[in-house]
């Protein structure tokens, strides 16, 4: 879908098939009320849904690996997300400024998390992270505290087994 067309308020169902939403195809529509996804859809652009001030809910369905940078940005109405185990790619500032967000679950599958993700949600208590990025966070003080200093060369190795058990999990659940 490159572009919805700026004046529309409402609810708007993407059609059956589309595979992508565009760079900047929804942005600051901000009629936009609530918005259907294919099962089609794959990849949510850059900025294509920035500043959709109207949007208050959201589900993103199964079969989406990737949310380009800003996708979902200043959406300030945006209260709930619901986000698919399939997504693996979570670009810079996917949310950030989405100042009603009170919070989110990211997939078990996720192996790419940029940075500012949620900068600027100011009503976000609560953010689950799947556990191979906990893991992959944590790993010197883990390595040192569980297994003490002689395995201290595992330590770079950890991210990477992190990641290749998300991975892992992700394949056997699709």
């Amino acid at each position: 879908l490159i572009r919805h067309p700026q004046g529309k308020s409402g609810a708007y169902t993407v059609p059956a098939g589309v595979n992508t939403i565009g760079t900047s195809a929804f942005d600051h529509c901000t009629g936009l009320t609530a918005v259907q996804f294919p099962a089609s859809l794959l990849t949510i652009g850059y900025e294509a849904f920035d500043g959709c001030t109207g949007l208050t809910a959201l589900t993103v369905p199964a079969g989406v690996t990737t949310l380009k940078g800003a996708a979902f940005a200043s959406c300030s109405g945006l209260q709930s997300v619901s986000l698919p185990a399939s997504i693996t790619t979570f670009e810079t500032s996917v949310f950030s400024q989405c100042t009603a967000l009170t919070s989110v679950t990211l997939a078990p599958g996720l192996t790419v998390l940029g940075g500012y993700a949620f900068s600027g949600c100011s009503a976000l208590q609560n953010i689950t992270l799947p556990a191979s990025i906990g893991l992959a966070a944590v790993a010197d003080p883990l390595v040192r505290v569980l297994l003490g200093d002689k395995w201290l060369d595992a330590i770079p190795l950890v991210p990477l087994l992190a990641t290749a058990g998300a991975i892992s999990s992700l394949q056997t659940n699709t």
